[in-house]
């Protein structure tokens, strides 16, 4: 299903992927068709050498705050204006489109008991406290939904 068409020919949908319909699926030249976590924690911490860790963190917030199960238009031109602050503001808008899709896909997924906050200590994780992107991502694997909601609520969400 179509979700975001951008300039050039880029587009975001969801899809089929390993485990459910709720795989961000992107047609782009250069970037992944289904990217990994490990992929944007990547591009964030270059979007914060154009501002800072905590900047980029903050803005990741304000589109957390704004996510639910459902896609809303506005979130994308949130996004959209909070890219346009950047040298690269396509990529930026990408990025965030594809990290906000994450979220979605998360709070939709059967039985996810952290829904988007696994996306949010991630994110952390990366800028906040520079455990390295690879870290980040594979942080929560085969850690329980109790512990990593007592880790989460010890960041202060």
């Amino acid at each position: 299903m179509l979700v975001k068409e951008f300039k050039k020919g880029v587009n975001l949908s969801f899809g089929r992927g390993s485990f459910d319909d709720w795989a961000v699926i992107v047609q782009h030249p250069t970037f992944p068709k289904f990217p990994t976590d490990e992929w944007y924690f990547k591009k964030l911490t270059k979007f914060a050498l154009y501002s800072s860790p905590s900047e980029v963190y903050d803005q990741f917030v304000e589109i957390y705050e704004l996510t639910t199960k459902e896609v809303d238009e506005k979130v994308f031109n949130t996004i959209s204006g909070i890219a346009k602050r950047y040298p690269y503001p396509l990529e930026f808008d990408l990025v965030f489109c594809i990290l906000y899709m994450g979220m979605i896909a998360e709070e939709n997924k059967e039985g996810a008991i952290l829904g988007k906050k696994i996306k949010r200590l991630g994110v952390y994780q990366t800028l906040i406290e520079g455990l390295g992107a690879t870290k980040a991502a594979h942080y929560s694997r085969g850690q329980s939904a109790d512990y990593l909601l007592q880790v989460c609520k010890f960041r202060g969400f």
